[in-house]
């Protein structure tokens, strides 16, 4: 039938006509293949999910339901009883990249649901494993990487609702790096620092308080954006004249002196923030100079854009680029690849794709974000280079889809931001998720009575005359955290953790304020304990991280899918933060085992 002419198709196209195709007949065919996978032979099973397994991570096209996945997966494995070693660590490894384009889509269905199914598929790619082969062995250990993913709920992507409403500060300007085109990456509105916001400081006449959390997340993101992409703005900007100066010329209100051009007599609008340096351009000269920047190669190009050609994509979405060259190389006769900024790993860089090898760059054209990864040893990076190769992959960068599909053949401009990566583009991510999510557990200030909605609410503490084990297993029932209400709907999880808090109160010695407070913060989600100097503020934090760890323990045993979230200490002052740590390791031998995975500290600052 069609269903089986779309597999004989789609077994004999590339990763860009597959797509295409599957687009074409998503909701027809595609869909019908996976529904009846029990009436398909082995290789039209292995080309519906090879076919699957290579669509592009910017791909269009939806998910097919979990419960589908999962069954064709479970029948293709019981058709390869009997396989070849070989074959089966093929199949085993293909099923292995379907699992991880899973992870890419995003689902209309409930989070768990996509969860179980998903850990079924790599379980079935598990049991086809012979473990006393060593090639076998070694895969298995992916599968197991996998399924340590997947115990972490947040893998799984949902789709936004369609009901949601964004304020108008959510919507202006929020992610616009995600949907970056070459324009945009050369407005000054976005990079010049006297145009970015400013922060809030205890100094400020604000007395570092925002107005609202709008104009809090409006502030960092406009400022992480900019530390993020200024890196490429200032390589395809013009630059002070000034030897050793190298810096962007910014838009002034004023001018100064008189165009650097020769025989241009406009006044200079574009000036370096060097106030002595004043060779600066007109407005006419300095669009000139741009252009020239994003132009073809020529001496007054861009020495940190490049084309490249496009070799091949793999499954995993990395993009192999050949037959690199800089529009304006550097004046020394040879780049020192092991030891230059220039096109490292894991930089970042903006794709735009071209019809035309050293064609100019229009203000239209769409920049995809992509990181600079490894071909294989870091230690052969640098003779990649030599070649004129580089490898790039937009995985993980990106919160949303992008349409812009790239192939062998394609020809390419490369725009290298020179920063790293892993240090910017999860924050910006991480600001992206804040604004879809609630800010904190403070349910928009009512938490805090901040909110006008909001009335105060003060919890009655416990009588003082009540005994220790009345008090904790008060808090234990009236408890707003979310571990603590998990744990104590199992009678004997709730009876261990009573008992636990009980011998740790024990042993703590607290004075009655202590204690009253130490209950109070394991019982609100946002406690506040104030007091003097010396008073033990310092020691009941320690008590309560304590108290935490015990909650967390029981926590991962009673939930293994939270995976291993981390207690975060927040300190103003180095030395406050040192002195907690060190008072927690001395009340906390874990901490001093080198071999428990469960019990880390990771210090962070200066």
């Amino acid at each position: 039938g069609k269903e089986k002419q779309l597999l004989r198709l789609l077994s004999s196209q590339d990763v860009a006509k597959a797509e295409r195709t599957i687009q074409a007949f998503e909701t027809t065919s595609w869909s019908w293949c996976w529904a009846n996978s029990h009436t398909l032979s082995e290789e039209q099973l292995r080309v519906l999910v090879e076919s699957a397994a290579r669509l592009p991570f910017s791909s269009n096209v939806k998910p097919v339901p979990i419960a589908h996945c999962q069954k064709t997966v479970e029948v293709f494995a019981k058709a390869l009883n009997g396989a070849s070693p070989e074959t089966i660590l093929g199949a085993v490894d293909m099923i292995l990249h379907f699992v991880r384009r899973l992870l890419v889509f995003k689902w209309s269905e409930e989070r768990g649901s996509v969860q179980v199914g998903v850990t079924a598929i790599a379980c079935s790619a598990s049991s086809l494993l012979q473990f006393h082969r060593p090639d076998h062995r070694k895969i298995h250990g992916k599968v197991v990487e996998i399924l340590d993913e997947l115990e972490k709920p947040w893998v799984i992507q949902l789709e936004t609702s369609a009901t949601c409403v964004s304020t108008p500060s959510d919507a202006e300007g929020t992610g616009a790096w995600e949907l970056a085109t070459v324009d945009w990456l050369t407005q000054p509105a976005t990079f010049q620092p006297s145009y970015l916001p400013k922060m809030e400081t205890p100094s400020a006449k604000s007395g570092g308080i925002y107005t609202s959390k709008h104009e809090y997340m409006d502030t960092i993101e406009a400022l992480w954006t900019a530390m993020t992409f200024g890196d490429g703005y200032a390589a395809i900007s013009p630059k002070c004249a000034e030897k050793e100066c190298n810096q962007e010329l910014w838009p002034t209100s004023s001018s100064s002196g008189q165009c650097r051009t020769r025989d241009c007599l406009r006044p200079a609008a574009h000036l370096c923030l060097n106030r002595q340096h004043n060779r600066g351009l007109c407005p006419p000269c300095a669009s000139r100079t741009r252009k020239c920047l994003i132009g073809p190669a020529s001496r007054h190009a861009s020495t940190h854009v490049y084309d490249a050609n496009v070799a091949r994509v793999d499954v995993e979405g990395r993009i192999f680029l050949t037959d690199f060259a800089s529009r304006r190389p550097p004046e020394l006769s040879k780049v020192h690849w092991r030891t230059t900024n220039r096109l490292s790993c894991p930089n970042l860089v903006g794709l735009v794709k071209l019809r035309a090898r050293d064609a100019p760059l229009n203000p239209s054209d769409a920049i995809v974000w992509a990181q600079i990864v490894l071909h294989g040893q870091p230690m052969d990076e640098s003779r990649r280079r030599e070649e004129g190769k580089v490898a790039v992959s937009s995985r993980g960068v990106y919160s949303v889809e992008r349409s812009v599909v790239l192939q062998p053949g394609d020809t390419v401009v490369i725009i290298d931001c020179q920063i790293f990566v892993p240090e910017f583009i999860p924050v910006l991510k991480a600001l992206k998720m804040q604004r879809q999510l609630p800010l904190l557990p403070f349910q928009d200030g009512a938490r805090l009575n901040l909110s006008p909605d909001a009335k105060a609410h003060f919890a009655l503490p416990v009588a003082h005359s009540a005994s220790l084990d009345e008090k904790v297993r008060h808090m234990i029932a009236t408890s707003e955290l979310d571990p603590i209400v998990q744990l104590r709907q199992v009678p004997e999880v709730r009876e261990s953790l009573h008992g636990q808090l009980c011998a740790l109160m024990v042993s703590l010695t607290l004075d009655p304020q202590q204690e009253e407070s130490f209950l109070a913060a394991l019982t609100h989600q946002v406690h506040l304990t104030q007091g003097p100097p010396g008073t033990g503020k310092s020691y009941l934090g320690v008590a309560l991280v304590r108290a935490l760890l015990i909650v967390r323990d029981l926590w991962l045993v009673q939930c293994p899918s939270v995976g291993r979230p981390p207690i975060l200490v927040l300190s103003y002052k180095n030395h406050a933060i040192d002195e907690f740590l060190k008072d927690l390791v001395k009340s906390e031998p874990v901490f001093r085992h080198n071999h428990n995975p469960l019990r880390s500290l990771v210090r962070i600052g200066g």
